[in-house]
């Protein structure tokens, strides 16, 4: 009895000594590993930026007929069948009664404008002490959006948004260099010429309403960016 006794308690020793072995070698390879991953990873270096006096000339175009907007409202009214005397003409396989029944409008609600600063990569990067030049004449496009849901189409967007926040959402802004630019990198340092800008987000939410109060409106999630303001051309360097 004694002798099982003293072989369990050396069984229970000896597991613990291994217990503690295994614990010290996980400790010691998680310690490892961290170093191991601070090393790989390199610090961003310093970023640095100076505002250019270059001469540029901004042009917005509209992607959207604002008209348009109404036009589609119109139709969709008109497109309603008026069934007071709830008589039925029978069109192929549907009945002016069913049609009465599905008819619905689209608009938009719950718009929200949000004011965004942004920026567009206008060369590549050069390393210093290279020169970097933008040419006269050389254009970039900086595009607006609008995105719906539910059947509404993308000028009524554009149309309510005008109309509730004085924002037009779709527009895109082309911007044209006036002149030639230079500009010498600096030593230990990869630098570039960004254009600095920033633009009106709206989001919104997109309904189909039905006219028939049996028929569930439909409701769905829509944005739209609006075109580039108070831009500006930075030089932007990042130490090596």
């Amino acid at each position: 009895m004694k002798e099982n006794e003293e072989i369990l308690g050396r069984y229970i020793i000896i597991m613990k000594k291994i217990i503690c072995s295994l614990t010290v070698l996980a400790l010691t390879f998680n310690v490892f590993a961290v170093s191991a991953s601070a090393k790989s990873k390199k610090p961003l270096g310093n970023v640095t930026e100076e505002k250019l006096d270059i001469p540029h000339e901004v042009t917005t175009t509209m992607q959207y007929d604002l008209e348009e907007a109404q036009k589609i409202a119109e139709q969709e009214k008109s497109s309603h069948i008026d069934n007071s005397d709830n008589t039925s003409t029978t069109l192929g396989d549907v009945t002016t009664q069913d049609l009465d029944l599905r008819w619905h409008t689209h608009r938009i609600e719950n718009v929200r404008i949000y004011q965004i600063n942004d920026y567009y990569p206008v060369t590549d990067w050069y390393v210093g002490s290279a020169t970097i030049a933008y040419q006269q004449g050389q254009s970039f496009t900086i595009s607006g959006s609008v995105n719906t849901t539910c059947g509404v189409s993308a000028s009524t967007a554009v149309a309510q948004v005008k109309a509730d926040t004085g924002v037009t959402i779709g527009a895109s802004t082309t911007v044209t260099c006036s002149t030639t630019y230079t500009r010498t990198i600096s030593s230990g340092y990869k630098g570039r010429i960004i254009y600095r800008y920033t633009y009106d987000y709206a989001t919104f939410t997109c309904v189909k309403d039905y006219d028939n109060p049996n028929y569930r409106d439909e409701y769905g999630e829509g944005d739209g960016k609006s075109a580039a303001y108070d831009g500006y051309f930075t030089l932007q360097q990042v130490s090596l």
